[in-house]
């Protein structure tokens, strides 16, 4: 992108996140830098097709019975007075409403309730994940590590290549796993080779692409867990974004946006599901 007077609220008009009353005068300023510039013009068409690419590939959580069933038992015994026919209550992942005679006693109680209701989601989710996160922390460091001894050392690939039928082949003989490669240039993350790693106590394929300035070391392992959709995390100021497909754990990780980097795994993960199974 070479435009240098992008709007500063360029994304947030992109993902419909303005208010026409609010923010008419941005919107309207953004809207005349539109009608001008070609640059910012395509950069909200990439914005829009990324965020249509997350909504569809990242992973969704529900509430399970039991929090669901902790939350409305909290909720039901505030009291059954005095409040508006519609209070909020969680039932699967829709939004119900209960009649006026299942109310709150007033509104400074349902301020408390909805004070409590957020305590104990919170409460529910740390307590239920800090194990997971410790683990995923030290896994994720580690891939870090491998990433910046990659740079650090000059030895970002062992074969160097932007096709990925001369990548591919290369790993034979030397994993017991066939890593799904790709090249991705059309879309500006080019395949630049890959090489062999070892983190997390075994051995990795790292397929390496480029996006701009970024390097990115997409690690690749074999896992017994079943396939996961896309998941991204930040750490020590490095994007990772993981998935799990036909018994491969995959880790994108740089130091690009995690926008754009969220927007590579998707379309890592679109390809390998239409085309992917010659690559196994």
């Amino acid at each position: 992108m070479r435009c240098t007077n992008v709007p500063s609220q360029l994304e947030a008009y992109a993902d419909d996140e303005l208010d026409s009353a609010h923010d008419a005068r941005e919107i309207a300023d953004i809207t005349q830098h539109l009608a001008g510039c070609a640059d910012c013009r395509a950069e909200v068409a990439n914005i829009k097709r990324l965020s249509a690419s997350l909504r569809q590939h990242l992973p969704h959580y529900p509430a399970n019975d039991m929090l669901r069933a902790r939350v409305q038992t909290l909720v039901a015994n505030f009291g059954t007075e005095m409040v508006p026919a519609f209070v909020p209550s969680i039932s699967g992942t829709s939004i119900v409403a209960y009649p006026q005679t299942r109310s709150l006693r007033n509104w400074k109680i349902l301020a408390l309730a909805a004070s409590a209701l957020f305590a104990l989601v919170t409460a529910h989710d740390v307590t239920s994940s800090i194990a997971a996160r410790d683990t995923r922390g030290s896994v994720n460091q580690e891939l870090i590590n491998a990433h910046i001894r990659s740079l650090m050392s000059d030895h970002l690939v062992d074969v160097p290549s932007s096709d990925r039928h001369t990548v591919k082949p290369w790993f034979e003989g030397k994993i017991n796993f066939s890593p799904a490669v790709f090249d991705f240039a059309a879309d500006s993350f080019p395949l630049s080779g890959g090489r062999l790693d070892y983190a997390n106590g075994h051995a990795m394929a790292a397929v390496i692409f480029h996006h701009g300035q970024h390097a990115i070391n997409l690690f690749i392992w074999p896992v017994d867990s079943a396939n996961a959709n896309v998941a991204s995390t930040s750490q020590d100021g490095y994007n990772i974004s993981t998935w799990r497909r036909n018994h491969l754990r995959y880790a994108a990780v740089s130091t690009l946006n995690s926008r754009a980097l969220a927007q590579f795994a998707a379309m890592y993960v679109a390809r390998d599901s239409t085309t992917g199974a010659d690559q196994h």
